[in-house]
């Protein structure tokens, strides 16, 4: 065997090594990614925002009362977190009204980009109890 076919062989062979190692690399990724934690993740993020969701609206109920007669009057905090809880509520819808339409594969990503190159802030916050995550 000549030299050239001998550096062939050892740079197939070397390629062929990598991509055994990258095969078993990637069936390690996918082994580690459980379906059923991102399932349990969903859950536990959409309980979150039912909860808050509930504080909500015990605020609005507060401020309506507040504005019917009653003494009891919401504080600048409450006030301050049904705002972000509005605001969180907005984001969810527009990601659902976003992902729904034909071609959202290729709009979300560029509306991600551009509201970061705007510095606009699209994750969802826990608004109430943001101690317990």
């Amino acid at each position: 065997m000549d030299k050239n076919q001998l550096d062939a062989k050892q740079t197939l062979s070397h390629s062929l090594f990598d991509t055994k190692e990258k095969i078993d690399l990637y069936k390690k990724v996918i082994a580690s990614f459980s379906f059923k934690d991102s399932f349990n993740s969903i859950i536990k993020h959409t309980v979150n925002e039912y909860h808050d969701n509930v504080e909500a609206l015990k605020i609005v109920k507060k401020f309506i009362k507040s504005k019917t007669g009653d003494n009891d009057t919401i504080t600048d905090v409450e006030l301050e977190n049904l705002i972000n809880q509005l605001k969180d509520n907005f984001k969810i819808f527009f990601f659902i009204a976003v992902g729904i339409t034909p071609g959202s594969m290729i709009t979300l990503p560029v509306l991600i980009k551009i509201a970061q190159k705007l510095h606009i802030d699209l994750k969802i916050t826990r608004t109430f109890n943001s101690d317990e995550e």
